[in-house]
């Protein structure tokens, strides 16, 4: 599904318990509104709509590249399609992020 919703995405997080992913892989598309790392690639995207989706790690399209050593990662204003599973993360001090997890690069522009 591509230009999946990102309330859309949410949605089908309801039904995981506490840091589970779905088994179904999502596209997205949105603009990068933030790198929070720079290592990694964990990312902020908004989408059309104006919802945001937090974005844990992106590598490129074969999964073998991490962002660092893209030869032209996303940056802030780029408008990306990403595609990974939705995780329900949990942290140890119960703050609950749902995110694409593990991303791949599909396309920038």
């Amino acid at each position: 599904q591509l230009n999946c919703r990102f309330d859309a995405v949410r949605m089908k997080s309801d039904a995981l318990a506490a840091n589970q992913q779905t088994s179904k892989v999502y596209y997205i598309k949105g603009t990068v509104v933030s790198v929070s790392d720079f290592r990694y690639g964990n990312v902020t995207v908004r989408d059309s709509q104006g919802n945001t989706l937090y974005v844990y790690g992106i590598n490129d399209i074969n999964g073998n590249t991490r962002y660092d050593q893209l030869a032209d990662p996303p940056k802030a204003g780029d408008t990306v399609v990403l595609s990974g599973p939705v995780k329900r993360y949990v942290s140890s001090d119960g703050a609950e992020t749902i995110e694409l997890y593990k991303a791949l690069l599909i396309s920038k522009e």
